[in-house]
């Protein structure tokens, strides 16, 4: 049975959703990339990028951990490296000692996708394939495509090296394909500041949670209960569970600090 926590932010909170998750175990000797969501350069408290003392707390106790490498890359529908420099990224990377990745710059692998439902292969930067573990650090945000929620599964998108538009077209079939190709292992999202209305520029709204878990979609699914969807009404996490990428019924997933009915904050859906 997958293992979700749900806590509020505050002192100890990064250390606890780590140890919930056995990373210390998971991660000694091995190359972890740690993939925010750094869609755009608009600040945390906006409610539309990974908040940095997540990622400083991360990085931090992968290598206290033993982790061999630790790497920070995110792709986004242009170059990140502007982001990453004003939102204080790369003088966070110089003081932990890490290197940080731009994807829109990366070498693009080619990955096919074995009986795909929409798309045949993904351009998969080199950073990721690099990488033995993905540790997942998404928003919680409502998306105004298909998709209807920004949470772990979604994130994986920026994974894709350049390009990556076309996935907003046939989504929910795209991203079971790319699933297929790269999954996250390890997953905390961020819903201190989350969005509403829209991905980008809607409402920051704080749901004041994180949620974290080793099964991406038992966090997703918990997520999308927090931000006030029923069970199965976001398609695209519901077919994740379908194709075995993890557990979509809230009933078999185990939860562990508050109960999600405690922490609902419903989201406003997108209006387009």
């Amino acid at each position: 049975m997958p293992r979700v926590l749900i806590i509020r932010p505050g002192p100890g909170d990064v250390r606890a959703c780590l140890d919930f998750m056995d990373t210390k175990t998971t991660v000694r000797g091995k190359k972890v990339l740690v993939k925010p969501n750094l869609t755009t350069n608009m600040a945390a408290d906006t409610g539309v990028t990974t908040h940095p003392y997540l990622i400083s707390g991360v990085v931090e106790y992968l290598l206290e951990s033993g982790a061999e490498r630790v790497v920070l890359g995110e792709g986004c529908y242009g170059k990140v490296r502007p982001t990453y420099e004003s939102l204080g990224f790369v003088r966070l990377a110089d003081e932990l000692g890490i290197e940080i990745v731009d994807f829109w710059e990366d070498e693009p692998v080619e990955l096919e996708v074995e009986d795909p439902l929409s798309r045949k292969s993904f351009g998969i930067a080199r950073t990721v394939l690099d990488s033995d573990l993905i540790f997942n650090i998404p928003v919680m945000k409502i998306h105004g495509g298909e998709s209807q929620v920004t949470l772990c599964a979604k994130n994986m998108m920026g994974c894709i090296a350049r390009d990556k538009s076309f996935m907003h077209q046939n989504f929910d079939s795209k991203i079971i394909d790319l699933l297929g190709t790269i999954s996250p292992d390890l997953n905390i999202v961020d819903g201190i500041v989350g969005m509403e209305g829209q991905e980008i520029h809607g409402k920051a709204v704080g749901a004041n949670v994180l949620v974290a878990g080793n099964d991406f979609v038992a966090v997703d699914s918990v997520c999308t209960r927090i931000m006030g969807f029923d069970s199965g009404e976001v398609r695209h996490v519901e077919r994740a569970g379908e194709y075995g990428f993890g557990c979509a019924d809230l009933d078999r997933i185990e939860i562990f600090g508050l109960d999600p009915k405690d922490v609902i904050r419903p989201f406003e859906r997108a209006t387009c």
